[in-house]
């Protein structure tokens, strides 16, 4: 949790445009109906799905016995009752979003909702409270055999001969309300049809409304109900399940994207350089995974704030924050025109509506410059880069003086000292190696600057600094050097000890109530 809030305040959504964003995905009062017929605005797989946001974040069916066990349930005389009461209300209150009043007192007053969206998502709370306090009605049930106490007739008593006929009443009549409606409008309304799906969802509702129903009465009429009665109430919410389940999800085999497998034809070595995918959709933008591709922009919900600034500054595709981020290839759906010159993009392949041009202005994945900028502000660093004078395989950008020897601060001239070469032996995500030769100075990594990242030369730590608004640098002497950049964060080590110690509380204090009740205490 620790490194994701760390995350999240550094992202995109710390910039969030007010309430607006984080009320997006809430979750309309309407939808209290799925909690008894979970496809009642339809389902995505088969006939279609008419109801608002993402179906398969906003259906928290939990089965039609489940759902009244969980209602019987608040009578229950257990420790637990009042906490998971509350837990599923709350959630469903949270869930509403912008149309209740829980979730806008969250944002103001609770740490980090102002960065999270898609309320909707707190629903699930909801399931997990139905599913425990079902269980612990279905245990109560069973071990009250004799019912001496009348604590299962108290229990199921709501469930009387009046609700079951108003609830059968009603949901016929909406049946016959549907079908009706159906028959009338289906060949002037195309959307007709949903009527019909709306029906059978009633009618699917009401089957299991009275399986459940009977079921229940026949545990609380029994003197003494068999042991197998909770096995009847496990196969019935199985089938409920089941029907519910297996018609919206489908196994089917991953299908590669063309349009990145095009992508892979055309790039020899893909940790090389990476791909600049112009004008792709943000759901398709992570399709290169699966061929090792590199992608400069890529489908994530927690963007950093700064590098979004970054790749946005100049929406070009010859722009120099893109040659920064060692963009080898530019990837178009249409064809560019370039104006003619050493620097202008070059078309390397052009296939089903793809065109992959190579950019010879990118940078390396790690280079060496003699010489720095010293420029405090950020937004002038971001205008700065873009100037045609600045050249970025001589002179970095930095927000303040270093002391790096072999490096000169500009006006002065750099300092050259032969030739500066670099090699990356290693490129993982957690890792990089690289071997530096020649002369000395500021080596710049086309990588995120990020904290967590530490740095060795030669195995001796060293500081990192930011580079060109981005980057990760660090200073290094003339000669032969390996430098080694490591991602080991503390909060990572913070939020594991926290974990552990938490473990071992509830450990020790389960250990501790269970002597206890044994009486060696």
């Amino acid at each position: 949790l620790l490194p994701l809030a760390e995350l999240a305040m550094r992202s995109t959504r710390q910039a969030a445009p007010g309430y607006d964003f984080a009320a997006r995905f809430s979750w309309p009062p309407g939808y209290l109906l799925t909690l008894l017929a979970p496809n009642f605005f339809g389902e995505p797989m088969h006939t279609g799905y008419w109801g608002d946001g993402i179906y398969d974040e906003f259906i928290f069916y939990i089965g039609v016995l489940p759902l009244l066990l969980t209602l019987l349930g608040l009578r229950l005389r257990h420790r637990l009752t009042p906490f998971l009461a509350a837990l599923g209300l709350g959630a469903l209150l949270l869930a509403l979003g912008e149309y209740g009043s829980l979730h806008p007192l969250f944002y103001r007053f609770v740490p980090l909702f102002r960065v999270a969206r898609a309320p909707a998502r707190a629903g699930f709370l909801f399931t997990l409270a139905g599913a425990a306090l079902a269980g612990l009605m279905v245990t109560t049930l069973q071990s009250s055999a004799e019912d001496e106490d009348g604590e299962r007739t108290r229990l199921l008593e709501p469930l009387r001969r009046s609700l079951v006929l108003t609830v059968t009443g009603g949901t016929l009549a909406l049946i016959v309300a549907c079908f009706v409606a159906f028959a009338w409008g289906r060949e002037a309304n195309p959307a007709a049809g949903r009527l019909w799906h709306t029906a059978n969802q009633a009618a699917l509702f009401l089957l299991f409304f009275l399986l459940a129903a009977s079921l229940l009465v026949a545990w609380r009429n029994a003197s003494r109900p068999p042991i197998g009665m909770w096995l009847l109430a496990l196969g019935l919410v199985v089938l409920d399940l089941w029907t519910f389940g297996s018609s919206v999800i489908e196994v089917r085999d991953v299908q590669e994207s063309a349009y990145w497998r095009i992508v892979a034809q055309a790039v020899s070595d893909p940790q090389a350089a990476r791909v600049l995918p112009w004008g792709l959709s943000d759901f398709e933008q992570n399709g290169g995974i699966p061929f090792e591709l590199r992608s400069v922009f890529g489908y994530d919900p927690l963007t950093l704030q700064r590098y979004e600034e970054f790749i946005t500054s100049r929406p070009d595709p010859r722009a120099r924050t893109y040659d920064l981020l060692n963009a080898g290839y530019l990837v178009t759906t249409a064809p560019q025109e370039f104006p003619d010159g050493p620097d202008a993009p070059r078309l390397l392949l052009e296939q089903s509506g793809v065109w992959v041009y190579e950019r010879p202005t990118a940078l390396p994945q790690a280079w060496v410059v003699p010489q720095i900028e010293v420029v405090d502000d950020a937004n002038t660093i971001l205008a700065r880069i873009h100037e045609p004078d600045f050249d970025p395989r001589t002179t970095a950008l930095v927000e303040s003086v270093l002391e790096c020897k072999d490096t000169t601060v500009s006006p002065t001239p750099p300092v050259h000292g032969g030739e500066r070469e670099v090699e990356i032996v290693h490129y993982g995500g957690n890792r990089i190696e690289a071997q530096v030769r020649g002369g000395g100075g500021l080596l710049i990594f086309s990588e995120v600057d990020y904290p967590g990242w530490q740095a060795t030369v030669d195995g001796n730590p060293t500081r990192l600094v930011r580079a060109n608004y981005l980057l990760r640098a660090l200073c290094v002497p003339a000669g032969e050097h390996l430098v080694v950049l490591a991602y080991n964060p503390p909060l990572l080590k913070l939020g594991s000890a926290i974990t552990a110690l938490a473990l071992l509380s509830i450990i020790g204090v389960a250990v501790w109530a269970t002597r206890r009740s044994r009486g060696t205490v």
